[in-house]
């Protein structure tokens, strides 16, 4: 009974969001566009390294999403990205953006992901939360799942956790006539899927 308790309390927070075919409709060229193959397949590649070498696969952004932020940042001629942790995602914004900032929170991390940065030549700015300061326009892209691993991050900015709390308490705070639930473009082998929230 409490299972089916929490799937219908799920679906009704996800209702409260619009979805990806939705998206399609509000931002009609989005499928249209181009996006550089020789780019992605490098992408492709260096992630496959990053998940066998440096974290592991279930904690670092699935490789769909990473197709999804590249499409969105061409699409939206974003002005700033905020990325809420660092890892692969760091080298995918960096690489496709001037202006992107990631938050960490664990300090040893972050030391971690700047070194894998340096070498691979891919400069990056990395704050913490004390340092994070309002950004305009952002295109912010937040992985739902695995929420136990940014409690910290999901505490001070959003003063909730664990995954539909963590949904919920976004859904506190943002606009949800801009907010959308990436389901079928974007969920991987781990169940994890993302949110996608624009300001204009």
């Amino acid at each position: 009974m409490r299972r089916y308790y929490y799937k219908l309390k799920r679906f009704l927070l996800h209702s409260k969001l619009k979805s990806e075919s939705q998206f399609l409709i509000d931002y009609a060229k989005y499928n249209s566009l181009k996006i550089n193959s020789d780019q992605l397949k490098n992408f492709q590649i260096e992630h496959e390294f990053y998940t066998t070498h440096i974290s592991n696969k279930n904690m670092v952004v699935s490789f769909k999403a990473i197709k999804v932020l590249i499409r969105l940042n061409t699409y939206f001629k974003t002005k700033n990205i905020l990325d809420l942790g660092s890892g692969f995602s760091t080298l995918a914004f960096n690489s496709i953006h001037k202006n992107a900032t990631s938050v960490e929170y664990n300090d040893a991390w972050a030391r971690k992901t700047e070194k894998y940065l340096l070498e691979k030549q891919v400069k990056s700015n990395i704050i913490d939360l004390n340092s994070l300061k309002k950004i305009v326009r952002i295109l912010l892209f937040l992985n739902l799942n695995y929420v136990e691993e940014r409690i910290k991050v999901a505490k001070d900015i959003f003063n909730g956790v664990h995954k539909d709390y963590y949904l919920s308490a976004l859904l506190e705070v943002l606009d949800r006539k801009k907010s959308y639930l990436f389901k079928g473009s974007t969920k991987d082998e781990f169940s994890r899927f993302a949110m996608i929230y624009v300001h204009n």
